[in-house]
């Protein structure tokens, strides 16, 4: 009986060996399965595609702006004026209707005379006059080859 127990614990002993080294192989073969599978994944792009139409536009926005500087505040905003009539005049001579045409506020920004130094002074140098000429209109093709005139 002794050698058919020693038969039977052998025969469970190799029937263990068998069952571990199985399963050592599948758990090597998940492990490298599941690191390559996360190496690739680092691999990989995702994508959400868009799609580009050409859009004509159906409006047309074009802004300009003009400056005038003069140490006098009249002789500026007389200045300003003469261009703003100009601008105006070429727009209408243009084709550009009037209620196409937008035209900002003046902006005035006073420049002080430096000292040497570089400080400013209170003594005035000089007016700086900005104004805008915005037109919106729908002649898209009249405005585009008006701005590179």
């Amino acid at each position: 009986m002794e050698e058919s127990g020693k038969r039977s614990i052998n025969g469970g002993l190799v029937v263990l060996g068998v069952a571990l080294a199985v399963g050592m192989v599948l758990s090597s073969w998940l492990v490298s399965d599941t690191v390559k599978s996360v190496k690739l994944a680092n691999q990989t792009i995702a994508v959400k595609g868009t799609a580009q139409v050409d859009v004509r536009s159906d409006i047309a926005l074009w802004a300009g702006r003009f400056t005038a500087r003069d140490a006098d505040l009249v002789k500026a905003y007389s200045k300003l004026e003469s261009d703003l009539e100009k601008v105006l005049g070429f727009l209408g001579r243009s084709g550009i209707p009037r209620e196409e045409i937008e035209v900002s506020a003046v902006t005035t920004m006073i420049q002080y005379r430096k000292t040497s130094q570089g400080y400013d002074t209170n003594e005035i140098e000089q007016y700086v006059l900005d104004q805008t000429v915005t037109v919106r209109s729908k002649e898209v093709d009249l405005v585009a080859s008006l701005s590179r005139e």
